[in-house]
């Protein structure tokens, strides 16, 4: 069954572009300030009831309705758990309107649009068309990992209330920005960035993204940004100062490839989760 609710949660997400939007998480932000408002003086302890709560409660539900109707609720359920946690931006659809902006020539608008989805860093110069482009290929490419690959990966491994689970701490490092929730943040994705960077090295250019692979697959101080954007970059055959030093038109073209990037590597996550169902 797991094969065949990821298929259709991906198919759903990525053909029908249906996702859940931000203003359906007001609940858990609100169910937050309820918590670290009863718990000022125990942060930890109001992340964790935080955290804990929903997720008991969404395992009870699996629990009582796996049987039901011949296991098609508990199907439901489960595809239902696993696309609210695939991410609030349909990415596909939003690097398009980004791209509408940047074809434009409205480097402006095409900022905004990107802080907005792509949630770049402050602090750079947004009227420079080569920085605002490298910060926009990071942004997405990250973007990709969070809202969709860590959490196929820690629902092929632990099933759905692991994948909710990664929503939730996602959301509450939003939330409050403790670093501890960072820590958890950064140890989780540890092992899926690095999943996916070898990845991109099959769906890219195997011997340059595989040798940029090897050489930060094992340092615990390359963060997860660093990793896919490094990694990303080499399966597509560009350096990061190639991202800054060439014409518009170029730099369209190497978003657009970076995005496709994003589509085979989905594809080849889902052919291995068949063989391994298959074999």
């Amino acid at each position: 069954m797991t094969f065949l609710v990821l298929l259709l949660t991906v198919g759903a997400y990525k053909l029908l572009g249906w996702h859940f939007r931000p203003e359906q998480d007001r609940w858990f932000f609100s169910f937050c300030e309820r918590l670290n408002g009863s718990f000022a003086g125990i942060p930890r302890l109001a992340m964790l009831l935080s955290l804990i709560v929903p997720l008991a409660l969404v395992s009870l539900l699996l629990a009582i309705t796996e049987d039901w109707l011949f296991g098609f609720a508990g199907l439901a359920l489960q595809v239902l758990i696993l696309s609210y946690a695939l991410g609030r931006v349909h990415l596909p659809q939003e690097v398009t309107s980004y791209l509408a902006h940047w074809r434009e020539g409205d480097y402006q608008s095409a900022y905004h649009h990107a802080q907005e989805y792509f949630y770049l860093e402050e602090g750079f110069d947004a009227n420079s068309r080569g920085e605002l482009h490298t910060r926009a290929c990071r942004g997405i490419l990250y973007q990709w990992f969070e809202q969709v690959f860590v959490i196929i990966f820690w629902y092929l491994l632990l099933g759905p209330v692991a994948a909710l689970f990664m929503r939730l701490l996602c959301l509450y490092e939003r939330y409050s920005d403790q670093r501890e929730t960072s820590k958890m943040l950064h140890i989780l994705e540890w092992l899926p960035a690095r999943l996916l960077a070898f990845t991109y090295a099959i769906a890219g250019n195997f011997s340059l993204c595989f040798k940029t692979w090897a050489g930060v697959v094992a340092d615990p101080k390359v963060s997860t940004e660093q990793v896919l954007f490094k990694c990303g970059l080499a399966a597509i055959a560009v350096d990061e100062q190639q991202l800054v030093d060439t014409d518009a038109k170029v730099q369209e073209n190497q978003l657009e490839t970076l995005q496709a990037l994003q589509i085979r590597c989905l594809v080849v996550c889902l052919i291995i989760v068949a063989l391994f169902v298959i074999f």
